[in-house]
């Protein structure tokens, strides 16, 4: 009986591995995605992907170079890519294929945050490296050093420093202005003393810090003779080479430990002890000491330094947040709608083979607004990037008053967007059921990789303190009859809009962008009469402002704050759909615009008080489903549009011929341990006989 069974196992073994060896045998009745009379032109998607991808040309060339390198589809697939030769060695080759140099840096900037895009759409963890290099380090080291800082600037270039950014510590990261490490000057030897005092101050969660970075940005409590000047940026040798197993002299790294996804990124800690670094590694473009030990700074008060050095950095790196959870979110979409498109399952009794689940309105009403919000936050994206390269000398300016809005909308449109993102994934993963579930087709990976992008660049609730912050000042001021100087709030005039009600009477009026402006305005102004009652009760009834402004926050002020960050979408979007100049790309625009926007009404009709009566309510519904059904004939090319090559999307689920079945099957059989017996099982089995 035994060697029976053994003899059968064999078989199947022998089976396995001819059908693996051969990939015609497998037999399905599958299907490739169906070639639609496509309602775009070449021309169309590629006007339509310069508007979503801005360098086009280039990305496409440098992907098409990484899909074929080896090398980096080899790495692609390990489960362990901590190796510092190996992602050294990619890194240079990344390096030489977008030229990297200090002098092309300084004519084309923007070249590096989309060459970081390019990479992080490759693989997640060497985009990540790449983004906390050149969107923490350098950027770091651009906008608070001085010129004697430039040579740390070109090493980065010529790869080599790499650098971490090390601010978070293990009781402190989103209450970062309490974080305990210290820099303390020695006017002896002209050196600043850095010291760990304790374990809670630990730097923690450090990107490459574990076994890669050999610099370090470390933020620390500057002391002067016991006396504290708030916390400052330091430049910090942490190793003598990139990827060095000996750190320096006083510095301690050991590895966080496993994560929920990101695993290959080398997230690590780092303790201080009596760590010297000379008087010019303080990085004192707005403070300086003097080799005598006297501060001076441009910036009055410790915690106001310390909010303008930190908003200055952290929002451009919140900006690339929200482009590299737009990228998730697509992969995903991608997948799902050629998923989508090809399951069949069930259908009406008087047909001969069921129907693609894609024809069900509730998967359109699931999957499609998705694809709508992923293709204008894209474009979002390109907003939040042009915001912040036509302000960039404002933020740097101190006393620049606009500076207060631009943070104000970064801190909102990150959390929007991160868990705009992870709901979108999450509902992909649901819709693609038991396959969904399966590591092989990259959804669970994507879903796990992204988790953390909620979590770092600030915490989401607390930066929608922060906008909160902002819009209640702002309503101080309207109260006293002053007048707002922010664009973004020029619409709060008066009481008197809270009287107005809803005018649209049909589907083409609902999916207007003016009209979809007004309602997004009248529910910030809402939300914000609304929140300042609340504040004003609360303030009779608490004493301490804390307290105050704790129990105003779950249902008021975090809900005007997003308000506000809707609003602002909604008008980036009317802007860009008139500089459209491709008539079928503008279309299309304009219903995934209207899509995410009712889409966002519909979830929110509480917050819109007597806004719409009783009867748009249901035709706003109605036009979700109109959208939905409209889209559904666009999706295929928008998903073409979207999408990257197969060797990077690396799903058996989204790749661009369709056949998912046999694709799914083939990765299945290929698996070493397919057919595989545990080693104990004669031991049981001899058990049961």
């Amino acid at each position: 009986m035994f060697n029976s069974s053994n003899s059968f196992f064999s078989r199947l073994l022998l089976i396995k591995n001819h059908l693996a060896a051969n990939p015609k045998l497998l037999k399905f009745e599958d299907e490739p995605l169906p070639a639609l009379n496509s309602r775009l032109s070449s021309s169309n998607k590629k006007y339509l992907k310069s508007l979503l991808y801005p360098r086009n040309d280039e990305r496409e060339k440098i992907l098409s170079e990484l899909s074929k390198d080896s090398d980096f589809l080899q790495f692609k697939e390990l489960e362990d890519k901590k190796s510092p030769v190996l992602i050294y060695s990619l890194l240079k080759k990344y390096f030489k294929l977008i030229n990297a140099k200090y002098e092309d840096f300084l004519k084309d900037p923007n070249k590096y945050f989309y060459s970081a895009e390019i990479l992080f759409t490759f693989d997640q963890a060497l985009g990540n490296r790449f983004g906390v290099d050149f969107e923490l380090y350098l950027a770091s080291l651009l906008n608070f050093g001085t010129e004697k800082h430039m040579i740390y600037i070109k090493n980065l270039f010529q790869l080599q420093d790499f650098g971490c950014f090390a601010l978070t510590e293990l009781a402190h990261g989103s209450d970062a202005k309490n974080i305990q490490t210290i820099a303390e000057f020695d006017p002896k030897t002209k050196e600043f003393i850095l010291n760990t005092p304790s374990d809670l101050a630990l730097k923690f969660w450090v990107g490459s810090a574990y076994r890669f970075a050999n610099k370090a940005i470390v933020f620390a409590q500057l002391s002067i003779l016991n006396i504290n000047y708030g916390i400052h940026a330091f430049l910090v040798p942490i190793r003598e080479k990139i990827g060095d197993a000996i750190t320096k002299q006083g510095i301690e790294i050991g590895d966080c430990g496993p994560k929920i996804g990101l695993n290959s990124l080398d997230n690590g800690f780092i303790r201080f002890t009596h760590v010297r670094i000379p008087l010019e590694n303080l990085l004192d473009k707005y403070s300086k000491v003097s080799e005598a030990g006297i501060f001076s700074s441009e910036i009055q008060g410790n915690l106001e330094r310390f909010g303008f050095l930190l908003g200055s950095i952290m929002n451009r790196s919140r900006i690339f947040l929200c482009s590299r959870v737009n990228i998730n979110l697509l992969a995903v979409l991608t997948i799902t709608s050629r998923f989508c498109i090809l399951r069949r399952q069930f259908g009406n009794n008087t047909l001969k083979q069921e129907i693609p689940i894609i024809e069900y309105h509730s998967v359109q009403y699931r999957l499609i607004p998705y694809l709508a919000g992923g293709v204008i936050m894209r474009i979002l994206n390109q907003a939040l990037f042009d915001l912040w390269e036509n302000n960039k000398i404002i933020i740097r300016d101190p006393k620049n008053n606009l500076t207060a809005e631009i943070h104000a909308i970064v801190s909102t449109l990150k959390p929007l967007c991160s868990w705009y993102a992870r709901r979108g994934i999450q509902e992909c993963r649901d819709l693609c059921g038991g396959f969904g579930y399966s590591a092989y087709t990259k959804l669970s990976q994507i879903y796990d990789d992204n988790e953390i992008n909620i979590t770092w660049e600030g915490d989401n609730t607390v930066l929608l303190q922060q906008s909160a912050k902002f819009l209640f000042e702002c309503m101080k001021h309207i109260k006293n009859g002053n007048k707002i100087p922010y664009s973004t709030l020029d619409f709060i005039k008066y009481k008197s809009i809270l009287k107005e009600k809803c005018g649209i009477k049909t589907r083409k009026e609902a999916m207007k962008i003016t009209e979809l402006i007004k309602m997004f305005q009248f529910r910030v102004m809402h939300l914000l009469y609304q929140s300042m009652k609340i504040i004003d009760i609360n303030e009779r009834k608490y004493q301490n402002p804390f307290d105050v402004w704790n129990h105003s926050q779950v249902f008021y002020l975090k809900d005007v704050a997003m308000a506000y960050g809707e609003l602002f979408i909604i008008k980036e979007l009317a802007n860009k759909i008139k500089k459209i100049n491709d008539k079928k790309t503008r279309k299309i625009i304009k219903k995934c615009s209207s899509l995410y926007a009712l889409k966002n009404i519909e979830e929110n009709f509480g917050q819109f008080n007597t806004y719409f009566n009783v009867k748009q309510i249901p035709l706003i519904k109605e036009t979700i489903s109109y959208l939905c059904s409209e889209l559904k004939k666009d999706m295929l090319d928008i998903v073409d549009v979207i999408a990257p090559s197969d060797e990077i999307i690396d799903s058996p689920l989204g790749s661009s011929e369709g056949i998912f079945y046999s694709k799914f099957m083939q990765k299945t059989l290929e698996m070493p341990q397919c057919f595989e017996k545990n080693s104990w099982w004669p031991e049981i089995y001899k058990k049961n006989d």
